[in-house]
């Protein structure tokens, strides 16, 4: 259960935890909710709005996962899938490109 800068998702991504988001509304452009739609899309995270977050909501969302431990593991594997785990070899690819030119 987190917010979701961009930080935070891709820390989660790396790992394979599933997650229930809650972005920040008070962030610029709403880019958190973004951040996390870009998750929820894809099976790996679920949302709570925070205008929709009480202890009943989030509640809810936590006995789904601890109810169905298969949905628990897809949505983790799911995030695994999203992450971009060689960031830093993009990186130095193409500075060595940019140099040789």
């Amino acid at each position: 259960v987190c917010r979701s800068g961009a930080s935070t998702l891709s820390e989660l991504q790396a790992l394979g935890k599933p997650s229930i988001l809650i972005p920040s509304p008070y962030v610029t452009e709403n880019h958190q909710f973004h951040n996390a739609m870009a998750l929820v899309n894809k099976g790996a995270a679920v949302l709570i709005e925070d205008k929709d977050l009480n202890g009943e909501t989030l509640g809810k969302e936590i006995e789904k996962f601890m109810e169905d431990k298969a949905l628990l593991e897809t949505v983790g594997e799911n995030a695994r899938k999203m992450a971009v785990t060689d960031a830093s070899q993009r990186i130095c690819s193409i500075v060595t490109g940019l140099i040789k030119k």
